[in-house]
């Protein structure tokens, strides 16, 4: 129940571990997004144009605000900030933004507003989305390791080899101690 042990933990446990995201059926075109809060950070799976899959911290570049308000839905071709405009490819890189001559001479390409949004670690494994929130820890095979052997048995069960989210999944919030919860 200690709020700085709790810390502690965020930073040195939950940032380097793996955690599920969602699952690729969520987002099946491109421009569909999924947005998801973890470890109170707000976070949008995106689905790609070439059909991959990508997962970016969900604040404008800008000035921090949400671009995506909405849990789900499909954004088009482009991500736009509501607060200031500004406009993201779906690969996070940035687009445009109003009143681009103001920005003429800040050098705006070379910090990280100019860099677009900021991307998360992710891997993908039979439709499962996992995110790394910290820049440390170990890879996604490492971590899991023989343990996605579980997803695959679960997945080739399936008539087509791959599972799929039917309607809107159940979610809890618990408040309770992570380390209790059964």
């Amino acid at each position: 129940l200690d709020e700085a042990l709790f810390r502690i933990e965020q930073e040195r446990l939950f940032e380097r571990a793996w955690l599920f995201l969602g699952h690729a059926s969520q987002v099946p075109k491109a421009g569909d997004y999924l947005t998801v809060t973890l470890m109170g950070r707000s976070l949008m799976l995106v689905r790609q144009t070439d059909r991959s899959l990508r997962v970016f911290t969900n604040r404008c570049a800008h000035k921090g605000a949400e671009v995506l308000s909405e849990r789900c839905g499909n954004t088009g071709r482009a991500l736009r900030c509501p607060y200031h405009g500004w406009s993201y490819r779906l690969d996070g890189s940035l687009l445009g933004l109003p009143m681009k001559e103001g920005y003429e001479g800040t050098r705006l390409k070379e910090c990280e507003a100019g860099q677009g949004l900021h991307r998360i670690a992710s891997a993908d494994h039979r439709g499962f989305v996992f995110v790394r929130l910290g820049e440390e820890g170990r890879s996604f095979q490492d971590y899991f390791g023989a343990t996605l052997s579980f997803i695959d048995n679960m997945s080739d069960r399936s008539p087509v080899g791959e599972l799929e989210v039917a309607g809107e999944p159940i979610r809890n919030v618990i408040k309770c101690n992570w380390k209790v919860y059964l």
